[in-house]
C-alpha cells in the first residue's frame, strides 16, 4: 500500500514538472515572437523608434498597412520622435486614450487624446506620425507605426 502511494507521488512530481515546462517554454515563444531587430529599441523602460526602418511598398508607391509593430503596455512610454506617448487604458464609448508629452516644450504637461477604436484601426495622426491600431486591451495597446 505504501508502494502504490510513492508511484502516485512520482507521477505528480513528473506531470507537475513537464507542466512547469511547457508553460515556460510557451511563455518564452510568445515574448520572443517579435524581435529585437524588428521592434526598434528598449533603453531604460522607454520604447524608442529611431524612424530609419518603416517598410514601404515600393510597387504601389505608399507604405504598407503593416509598418512597424509594437506592443505599449499601460503608463509605459514610447519616444517617437521629440514626443513621449502613454498608454493611459480605456474609456467608455469604445474608446481608448493616450497621454501625448513633449519633453521639449513642456516635460511636466501631459495632453490627452481619447480616441475610437473603431475609427483608429483606420489609421490615426498623433505626435507627426501616422498609427494604425490593431488590439486595444485594458492593460495594453498594439499598433503599427506608419510613419
Amino acid at each position: 500500500m505504501k508502494r502504490s502511494h510513492a508511484k502516485n507521488g512520482l507521477g505528480l512530481l513528473i506531470f507537475a514538472l513537464v507542466g512547469l515546462s511547457a508553460l515556460s517554454s510557451a511563455f518564452y515563444v510568445f515574448n520572443t515572437l517579435i524581435s529585437p531587430a524588428e521592434m526598434g529599441t528598449q533603453s531604460s523602460g522607454v520604447f524608442v523608434y529611431s524612424g530609419e526602418h518603416v517598410p514601404v511598398d515600393w510597387e504601389k508607391g505608399r507604405q504598407r498597412s503593416t509598418g512597424l509593430k509594437f506592443r505599449l503596455t499601460r503608463d509605459s512610454p514610447l519616444a517617437v520622435g521629440g514626443a513621449r506617448i502613454f498608454y493611459r487604458g480605456l474609456a467608455e464609448d469604445s474608446k481608448f486614450v493616450l497621454d501625448v508629452m513633449l519633453p521639449d516644450l513642456d516635460p511636466n504637461a501631459f495632453y490627452p487624446y481619447k480616441l475610437n477604436i473603431a475609427d483608429a484601426r483606420d489609421g490615426f495622426q498623433l505626435a507627426d506620425h501616422r498609427f494604425k491600431l490593431i488590439r486595444a486591451h485594458r492593460h495594453y495597446i498594439q499598433m503599427y507605426l506608419l510613419e
